[in-house]
């Protein structure tokens, strides 16, 4: 049958059941399944076993699938452990879908299947985990025995240990010299001329087919472990064109560091060198090698391997290649030395043995199979990458001469210089200071918190020179971190956060925790991180100076002037308000209330643009003659008395409020304007007078017709209320009066003032006006509602009405329990 109808049949079955699995999960979920499991025992019992089978599924489902991409699953009891372990069974489920994507590639022809044979490398040797003892080994340290030990507490400028200086154009007693490297004394390159001067082989530039390497498992490593073998391995050195070198390195269980092994390479023969022997510092012999600009020199991210061979073994390289600058030309998409094996070799390098601790003696086979196999195929790798570097060069362009841009670069690589660890207290600098660290977490920190944690800092670099291990071996980050987050109280609380196996730490025990209460103390007074960090002055004692440093930066008392523009940049020269102009005065108090505006920090050159077109408006405004002003002056009248009484806020219509009377400023040309209408408002004065005698008049008329009319409807009310106390028609007639005398006052006041009729504008007056939010509704209440007399008596005439009807109760449960 065919293989892809099968996989259709299969494919469409397994479609139908997961679709409709989801359909009856979703149906599930808009369920209230906990009502139903609390309503019916019988319920729930089936519900919790659906549960269980399901999650028992899941477990299943997940071992299979965390097998088949080499992962282990998380156990999943309940539904509380499939959120704590979420992200790792999407992990799981992610990989399985991508191995499922490949296989249906692979079935519908979309990707060709890739060969068995290719697929398993002949050189991959798969081994075990990476035992704990690996890792770390409990052994005596190496560097006790060394002839020429490391000084761990010194602090000056870290000299080359070079006695000899082989293929030297300059002198070495002149090539080792203190020099200034950005602010501080350092001691130059000792090959820095050679280097710099020296030419690539011209057999580097040209296109070779890559030489075969011999098969790893018949490439026997020769192992050197003593002087005399280091000179015959010298000797065959001396023959080859190119060589390949590789170091394994220690810097855990010492505070300098140790360069444990160094792999060396031909193309027919490969050695692994004993760098922890005592007499280590003899092998800068072998820079009649590496510092010969003919004998071509291969490695791979030789950043740091530079700086080891300097200062543990004082070899320097000359006639270098770093295949790691090779990747970053050819843009290849990983640049690890795993990847360039995997490319030109199909080897798959077992990466684990990095972690691994070099200073085992003997060292197992499966970590000398790693050591070998990093520098046995880097020359045929290395033939690979300079062929297509050159093919994809341009001669004629600078800027495409790719294999002279990787042998640039390697130059630079091979100048760089060790440098002592150093660590000043006071600031944090140094390549052991904290200062470093501290910036990359970006940790905010109390003054206590940031005192304990430079005290930390300080004692564990003290302990860990006197002791000769790393600062991280002592106490690690995290647990300092810790510390400092949450200072402990109490002495137990510290022994807590110390891990057992930080030995040196739990041994000073009684030591640090009298150190963390005395920094926390001091803390209370002194700066901040933030503080001490936005502080520019170098600081001498942390606890003090740094205090007085920080309150200079924040509790500075001087004047500070903030600049400011002569002319707007968001509205130019437009004038906004009379506060703009430049005859208004601004005072102090003012002045400080402006402030430059973000969009105002332009560049310089527009500033002065902006400023040049202020000084020419200025210029314009001042050329302009003055203006002729007239002076009217206002008749003297005696101001009125303000009333200082309670008011409300009423409704009224819109009125114009009188203008209060001024001095006013006018230009000649309006001047005229005004005294002409001043002399038409004369001509109809009489007239007005005319018409405000017959406004009055009329409104007299009208109040009489309101008061006839409201006499009227009391009459009504006083018959309708016959029952009630005379006491009561007392207040009506009494409250008819007052309303009639605030009418007059109304009145009075209008016609003071001199209102206008109806259409016309007059002035709002606050203390006559309606009330605006209640009252249109007091009006209609009170002349359409009697209002309420709690003296009359119930009667006959006056039937007494029933309570409202309650509304029925609803039934319905309230809250639902187990039984």
């Amino acid at each position: 049958m065919d293989p892809q109808s099968d996989f259709k049949t299969l494919r469409e079955g397994v479609q139908n059941a997961l679709i409709a699995t989801v359909k009856t999960v979703n149906r599930l979920a808009s369920e209230d399944l906990k009502f139903q499991k609390t309503a019916d025992p019988a319920v729930a019992q089936r519900l919790e076993n659906s549960v269980g089978r399901i999650l028992g599924l899941s477990q299943k489902m997940l071992k299979a699938e965390a097998k088949a991409v080499g992962t282990q699953a998380p156990h999943v009891d309940d539904t509380e452990d499939l959120d704590l372990n979420w992200s790792k069974i999407v992990d799981i489920v992610d990989c399985i879908f991508e191995k499922a994507d490949s296989a249906l590639d692979e079935c519908t022809g979309l990707a060709k299947r890739r060969d068995t044979g290719q697929t398993d490398s002949a050189f991959a040797k798969k081994s075990a985990p990476l035992q704990a003892n690996l890792r770390n080994a409990n052994m005596r340290k190496p560097q006790l025995k060394f002839e020429v030990k490391c000084d761990t507490h010194s602090q000056a400028p870290w000299k080359p240990i070079l006695t000899k200086k082989p293929h030297a154009k300059v002198p070495l007693e002149k090539s080792i010299e203190l020099a200034d490297f950005n602010g501080h004394m350092e001691y130059r390159h000792p090959y820095q001329t050679e280097i710099m001067e020296s030419a690539f082989p011209e057999r580097g530039f040209a296109i070779a087919d890559p030489i075969p390497f011999e098969p790893l498992e018949t490439t026997q490593a020769t192992w050197v472990g003593t002087y005399e073998e280091v000179l015959e391995m010298l000797e065959e050195l001396k023959k080859a064109d190119e060589i390949a070198v590789d170091l394994e390195h220690h810097d855990y269980r010492t505070y300098v560091g140790l360069t444990c092994l160094m792999q060396i390479s031909t193309r027919t023969h490969d050695w692994i060198v004993d760098t922890l022997q005592p007499w280590r510092h003899k092998l800068e012999v072998l820079n009649e090698v590496f510092t010969d600009p003919k004998i071509i020199k291969v490695l791979h991210g030789a950043h740091m391997d530079v700086q080891w061979l300097q200062r543990d073994l004082g070899l320097y390289l000359n006639g270098f290649f770093d295949t790691y600058y090779a990747c970053e030309v050819l843009g290849y998409p990983q640049r690890s030395l795993a990847y360039l094996l995997k490319k030109f070799i199909n080897f798959d390098a077992d990466k684990k043995y990095q972690l691994a601790d070099w200073r085992r003696r003997p060292i197992p086979n499966e970590m000398m199979f790693y050591a070998q196999s990093d520098t046995h195929f880097l020359l045929n790798i290395y033939d690979h990458m300079r062929n297509e570097l050159i093919k994809n060069s341009d001669d004629s362009r600078a800027d495409m001469d790719l294999m002279g841009a990787v042998i640039v670069k390697s130059k630079q690589r091979a100048l760089i210089r060790y440098e002592q660890l150093t660590f000043d207290p006071a600031t944090g600098d140094g390549t052991r200071g904290w200062l470093g660290m501290f910036l990359r977490q970006s940790r905010a920190m109390t003054g206590p918190q940031f005192a304990v944690y430079r005290a930390i800092w300080e004692w564990r670099d003290k302990k860990a020179r006197n002791e000769d291990e790393s600062p991280v071996y002592v106490m690690s980050n995290q647990v300092l971190n810790d510390i400092t987050r949450d200072i402990p109280g109490e002495r137990a609380a510290l022994e807590a956060l110390i891990p057992r196996h930080a030995n040196l730490a739990r041994e000073s025990l009684a030591e640090l925790w009298e150190l963390i209460q005395k920094a926390a103390k001091e803390g209370e007074t002194g700066p901040t991180a933030l503080q001490f960090i936005n502080s520019s002055e170098k600081k001498v004692d942390a606890a003090t100076e740094a205090a007085v440093s920080a309150s200079k930066v924040y509790n500075d008392s001087s004047e500070v002037t903030v600049p400011r523009l002569d002319v707007s940049q968001l509205f130019g020269s437009m004038l906004l308000s009379s506060a703009w102009e430049e005859d208004s005065v601004m005072t102090d108090s003012n002045a400080e209330e402006f402030m430059q505006l973000p969009w105002q920090r332009l560049h310089p050159t527009m500033v002065s643009i902006l400023s040049q077109q202020a000084s020419e408006v200025n210029e314009r405004k001042t050329k302009k003659e003055p203006a002729e002003v007239i002076h009217i002056e206002a008749t003297p009248t005696t101001p009125a008395k303000p009333k200082d009484e309670e008011f409300t806020l009423k409704a009224g219509t819109k009125r114009k409020a009188p203008e209060p009377e001024r001095e006013v400023e006018v230009e000649s040309g309006r001047a005229s304007e005004q005294a002409q209408s001043n002399l038409v408002s004369s001509e109809k004065a009489g007239d007005d007078d005319q018409k405000q005698q017959d406004i009055v008049q009329r409104k007299r008329a009208k109040k009489a017709a309101r008061k006839a009319a409201k006499r009227e409807r009391v009459a009504k009310a006083r018959a309708e209320a016959a029952g009630a106390m005379e006491g009561v028609e007392g207040e009506e007639e009494e409250g008819v009066e007052e309303e009639e005398e605030e009418e007059e006052e109304e009145e009075g006041a209008a016609g003071e003032n001199g209102e206008k009729e109806d259409g016309e504008e007059e002035a709002f007056d606050y203390s006559t006006a309606k009330s605006v939010m209640y009252g249109s509704v007091a009006k209609t209440v009170e002349s359409h509602k009697k209002s309420f007399n709690p003296y009359v008596k119930a009667s006959l005439d006056r039937p007494i009405k029933g309570a409202r009807r309650a509304p029925p109760m609803k039934g319905g449960r309230s809250a639902t329990f187990r039984k």
